[in-house]
């Protein structure tokens, strides 16, 4: 019969083989029949209830949460994130100032936490002291002897890291896309802001193309994640910005309202919304959904509070549009867009010069609507915060995190195993000749067998296990998938998470067997051997889970991130996590 021995190193267990029979193995190796035996044994008794503190466990030593963030988060309270860039950029002091206070006191009124992010010190500041948010909106100031605050979008995290930590008085304002980003990262589930970004206007066709790193975030955050804000600014692209989120796979959605909203300006009747949501539960439950297949967040864009008030007393947009006097806002717009032309401002310079010009047009005006649109949105963004948390609906009273939770995580190879048995009478099969046999193609591959293993055994019990793979984009990819995904759910997995790589092909293990002795073998598995093919679990399936067994089709660099993520969800002797690696051959054990 054949055994497998279990050894320890470096706190990872590794699952091989036995070279030799069952009588051989010493004490100090313990032994197992089946990999399912192993990972029972050594995951039961580590089952043990989470500590209130896990959760600082899984933060990244580059954040700092402040203490009122720090508790919400981990006795899960409504939270909400702000940007930092509207009071180092967008607002002159001291309006950045009053905007922030007047936020906290929104949030505070409503039982909610908010959340401003942003950089200093060395470190990405989650929550920030009152002290700090006049130290923040005041440095903005000109002539001020502290160092002007920098705006940072995602590609400038690190960078900004480290200025921040070589000058003390430095700070970073973080953009609706270094926001996201952070507040996804760290389990915030709803981010409030003004106006998003999007794709730039184009003032003649040789003009470049510049899109907004916002639009790319929204669809890449680590974690599902609802951003209010005022739909998009109307002094840019706001058709072209529908599509490009659409391309992405955004959820958009306008609050209450079939025209979509538009930075400073009314509707616009030719822009309608691809979704209305009418409540903030339906905003929530949507979020929830979308984290129940493992889908990405939400932007939710919320009309002028003149409108919404005026929707929410029962007049329709159409009526809106049909008895509202002309856009005052429209032919200041395309004032300012005719001077950047007429002063050849092209590409990225469009956007910050039609804003300044706009404002100067105003004579200031926007200030108070720019403030006005993000306390409104605040109101909303509270209102879906609290559904996310009270429990409305029964089916998803729980966590966000417990939607995305598995008691083991199995991270490996799915394959289509091809085997032909040559039936010849002679010693060997005949080369440049056909032979005649049988042919059959089933599923396999270590993890995905594995997977199997562990949920027949574990069927009779409510752990959950979730099995995530790489499949090719081929024609055959499709198929699979489903077949795959259908066996092991009847073999007790619950979740199947597949990357399907357009173009690639599906990794195939093709055997040729001589009366059933194998003769030759071919291994296709080029599609697991880059980095970029493989997603890691998201941060709340790695903080639920108690076990994550990977095998070593995995590339080097994706198997250790995916096990040293992992251990950084341990949160003390009282939450024993449990590694498994099955090396795949004897070459890899050894390595």
């Amino acid at each position: 019969m054949r055994s497998w021995i279990l050894k320890k190193k470096r706190d990872v267990f590794l699952f091989y083989p036995n070279p030799t029979t069952t009588h051989h193995i010493t004490p100090s190796q313990p032994h197992y029949s089946t990999l399912s035996e192993l990972i029972i044994h050594h995951i039961e008794g580590a089952m043990i209830a989470r500590t209130t503190n896990r959760l600082m466990s899984t933060i990244s030593k580059s954040i700092k949460l402040y203490p009122e963030v720090s508790e919400a988060l981990s006795n899960n309270r409504p939270l909400v994130a702000f940007e930092s860039t509207i009071l180092t950029h967008g607002l002159p002091y001291p309006d950045n100032l009053n905007l922030s206070k007047s936020l906290t006191q929104i949030c505070e009124e409503n039982g909610v936490v908010g959340a401003t992010i942003a950089i200093h010190q060395g470190k990405i500041k989650v929550g920030l002291s009152p002290e700090e948010i006049d130290d923040i909106c005041s440095s903005s100031t000109p002539n001020n002897p502290k160092p002007s605050p920098i705006k940072g979008t995602t590609r400038q995290l690190g960078y900004l890291l480290h200025q921040t930590k070589q000058m003390d008085n430095l700070w970073g304002g973080t953009t609706v896309a270094s926001t996201s980003y952070i507040a996804s990262k760290i389990g915030i589930k709803v981010f409030v802001t003004g106006g998003a970004g999007g794709v730039h206007r184009r003032l003649s066709p040789s003009d470049p193309l510049d899109v907004s790193a916002d639009l790319v975030q929204l669809a890449n955050n680590p974690n599902p994640l609802v951003t209010v804000s005022s739909g998009v600014k109307s002094i840019l692209d706001v058709p072209n910005t529908l599509e490009t989120l659409e391309t992405l796979g955004v959820t958009v959605g306008a609050y209450k309202s079939e025209y979509f909203p538009m930075f400073y300006s009314d509707f616009d009747e030719s822009i309608k919304s691809p979704i209305v949501f009418g409540s903030p539960e339906e905003v929530a439950q949507t979020l929830l959904m979308n984290a129940s297949i493992d889908y990405g967040g939400v932007l939710c864009a919320v009309p002028k509070p003149e409108l919404l008030d005026k929707i929410e007393a029962g007049m329709t947009p159409r009526q809106l549009i049909e008895n509202s006097p002309a856009d005052k806002t429209l032919p200041i717009i395309a004032e300012a867009l005719k001077a950047a032309k007429e002063q050849n401002i092209i590409g990225k310079d469009v956007t910050p010069f039609v804003l300044e010009k706009v404002k100067v047009l105003t004579g200031g005006a926007t200030v108070a609507v720019n403030v006005g649109l993000v306390q409104n949105n605040l109101r909303v963004g509270i209102e879906i915060a609290k559904a996310l948390h009270s429990g409305h609906d029964s089916d998803h009273k729980d966590d966000l995190a417990a939607k995305l939770a598995s008691d083991i995580i199995v991270m490996g190879g799915a394959v289509i195993d091809s085997v032909s048995n040559a039936q010849s009478a002679t010693s060997s099969i005949l080369p440049n000749t056909s032979s005649i046999g049988t042919t059959r193609e089933t599923h396999g591959g270590v993890g995905r067998n594995i997977s199997e293993a562990i949920g027949k055994v574990l069927r009779s019990s409510k752990r959950k296990i979730a099995f995530h793979t790489v499949l090719g984009g081929d024609q055959t990819s499709e198929n699979i998938n489903a077949a795959i995904t259908e066996n092991l759910k009847e073999a007790g997995v619950e979740q199947v998470v597949a990357n399907v790589l357009c173009g690639a092909r599906t990794a195939r293990y093709t055997a040729i067997l001589q009366n059933s002795d194998l003769a030759y073998a071919v291994a296709d598995m080029e599609l697991f051997s880059k980095d970029a093919n493989w997603r890691l679990p998201t941060d709340p399936e790695l903080e639920r889970a108690r076990a994550l067994v990977v095998d070593c089709n995995l590339p080097p660099t994706t198997l250790s991130a995916a096990i040293n993520r992992f251990r950084q969800t341990e949160g003390g002797k009282n939450d024993k996590k449990v590694v498994v690696v099955d090396p795949t051959s004897v070459e890899k054990a050894g390595e």
